[in-house]
């Protein structure tokens, strides 16, 4: 009896490890499928390719190409964490040629390079303009016209004959840039000689008793310049051109002869009566001289 009551019992006990070993065999066969379903749903658990936008939203990692490990993987997902699975990791040091880009450095790099060649390039524009200023710019007393004209009653004199003259006049300043500014809006497309031409003109009318005696009176004398009466005389600046053209007329050049009074544009003119009554003494680019 005593020993059929310890057969059952070891009978109660191996059946009872078998039962136990199957339930266990039972439930890892289940779980090792969901095993390796969430692990397959965890990035960075296999070696995987993935584009620029992903690693850049956060949510996996792109290749090493010198390693050929997972770089820039999140931090480990609690999913990952509550089945103790480990994801890769990958620090760089500071000059690593390995190290992934800084889009936003390289960026930030490529903006200050190109403010700072701009800011250059603006430095180099100003010195330049510094070294070669416009020339409309430059003062007229460098060109060192004559202050006082010396005339006889039919010519204008050069200082070396001016114990000549019987008729003497002072340009101010504003006679000056008056002087400039009707050659700049009379004759502004036409060659050098022309523009000295035209300055004849006015200082012939200077000098002749039939006109009036400054410069400022000639010049705005009615019905003479059409600039005067158009407004362009008001609105123009005088160039270098123009500027040494008046000086040598000033100091003695002339490119018409002394007793020229008239000039005209025959492409422009509207009243031809000064080309019908007068005498053509020259004709220089656009315009027609005459006496």
């Amino acid at each position: 009896m005593e020993l059929l009551k310890h057969h059952k019992f070891v009978i109660i006990l191996i059946s009872t490890l078998f039962i136990c070993m199957g339930i266990f065999c039972l439930l890892w066969n289940v779980q090792q499928p969901r095993n390796k379903a969430e692990a397959a749903a965890v990035p960075g658990i296999e070696r995987l390719s993935v584009n620029a936008s992903t690693a850049a939203a956060g949510s996996a990692g792109s290749l090493n190409a010198r390693s050929g490990l997972l770089s820039n993987l999140p931090v480990q997902s609690f999913a990952a964490k509550s089945r103790g699975i480990v994801l890769p990791q990958n620090t760089y040091g500071e000059n690593d040629p390995g190290k992934p880009a800084d889009a936003a450095a390289d960026a930030g790099k490529a903006a200050a390079a190109a403010a700072a060649a701009a800011k250059a390039k603006r430095q180099a524009a100003v010195k330049t303009a510094a070294a070669t200023p416009e020339a409309s710019a430059a003062p007229a007393a460098d060109l060192n016209p004559p202050i006082t004209l010396f005339f006889t009653r039919t010519s204008l004199l050069s200082k070396e004959d001016k114990d000549k003259a019987v008729k003497t006049y002072t340009v101010t300043k504003e006679d000056l840039l008056l002087l400039e500014k009707i050659v700049m809006a009379e004759a502004e497309g036409e060659p050098y000689e022309g523009k000295v031409a035209v300055a004849n003109v006015v200082l012939n009318r200077l000098r002749s008793a039939n006109y009036p005696d400054t410069i400022h009176d000639v010049v705005y004398e009615k019905h003479q310049f059409s600039p005067v009466a158009n407004g362009r005389l008001n609105r123009v600046q005088p160039n270098e051109d123009t500027r040494k053209a008046v000086a040598d007329a000033l100091s003695g050049r002339k490119e018409v002869s002394d007793d020229t009074y008239y000039f005209l544009s025959l492409k422009l003119a509207t009243d031809l009566s000064v080309h019908n009554h007068k005498k053509i003494t020259k004709t220089i680019g656009n315009h027609t001289f005459y006496k």
